[in-house]
């Protein structure tokens, strides 16, 4: 499938033919499809492992200065990983299984903030956009990187998406520190939150 097509294809599509091409360009032979399943696993299991282990700490007090690094640490390791999977393939498996836990992160504390902070009255339509927000966004993400990755490559459309993720977190540090100062709140601070 040519390049220019990546950018009509589904998330976890677009993920393998990242892995495939990814695993071509480290020249690994023969054990090129062993590496390619285990580059998409990657993301997956350290997610569900993620998921684990957030279940089994405590709350996270800081969650928008959490949500943010989450952001950043999946950007910045997306883009290390386009450097590196030309040169090892076990530092490559390690910094895109890193993005899978930042991307575990980033989503519970999204979704636990919105959970937390929308009126009841407004909860439906908060619900509708932000399954709108997450079918398109990917979607648009999506097509900017399948044109990156017909123009210039696959691993320059990968560290360019990275470092555009990092520029946009940064930016949103600076522009709005309220976010960045979020906290949670407290059960004893909000009796709603339970006993």
């Amino acid at each position: 499938m040519p390049l220019s097509r990546l950018a009509v294809l589904r998330y976890r599509d677009f993920r393998l033919l990242w892995g495939a091409e990814i695993v071509s360009s480290i020249g690994l032979g023969m054990h090129g499809a062993r590496h390619r399943y285990l580059l998409v696993v990657a993301p997956t299991g350290r997610a569900a492992l993620t998921g684990l282990a957030l279940t089994l700490r405590p709350p996270i007090r800081r969650q928008g200065a959490t949500l943010l690094a989450s952001v950043a640490a999946f950007g910045a390791a997306w883009a290390l990983f386009g450097l590196a999977a030309s040169t090892s393939f076990v530092l490559a498996y390690a910094l895109y299984a890193l993005t899978g836990v930042a991307d575990t992160v980033s989503y519970v504390i999204r979704t636990t903030i919105r959970q937390l902070l929308t009126p009841d009255d407004i909860r439906g339509r908060m619900a509708g956009a932000h399954m709108i927000l997450g079918a398109g966004g990917p979607e648009l993400g999506e097509l900017e990187a399948g044109l990156i990755a017909a123009l210039y490559g696959v691993p320059i459309a990968i560290v360019t998406g990275g470092v555009a993720t990092v520029l946009l977190t940064l930016w949103i540090m600076w522009a709005r520190p309220d976010v960045r100062a979020y906290t949670s709140p407290t059960r004893a601070a909000d009796p709603a939150l339970g006993h």
